[in-house]
């Protein structure tokens, strides 16, 4: 006789619903400075002096390259926690025949 087969995991769907919402917020959040920097041409640093495009433009480019290679890698991961998510709320549980 065979038993059916339980799934568990880690994280289900309910719980990975706010670190989808955290990491997006943070993706359109940096998108929105990044997109600030690239209009204004200064990137403001909340400790550190800011960055102008006009007296450092290595230094400028290097960190809004930076930045914007971290905004997408977060979003990639939001879209694929939602993913997972989705998928961990719409299967069927249990394992009957």
């Amino acid at each position: 006789m065979t038993e059916p087969r339980k799934f568990s995991s880690f994280w289900n769907g309910a719980q990975l619903l706010p670190i989808v919402a955290l990491a997006g917020w943070g993706a359109a959040r940096g998108g929105w400075e990044v997109w600030r920097a690239l209009q204004t041409g200064l990137l403001q640093h909340g400790k550190g002096p800011d960055v102008a495009l006009d007296d450092r433009p290595l230094l400028f480019w290097m960190l809004n390259g930076f930045y914007s290679l971290c905004v997408l890698t977060t979003a990639g991961l939001a879209v694929f926690y939602l993913v997972l998510a989705l998928h961990e709320m719409t299967r069927k549980k249990g394992g009957g025949r």
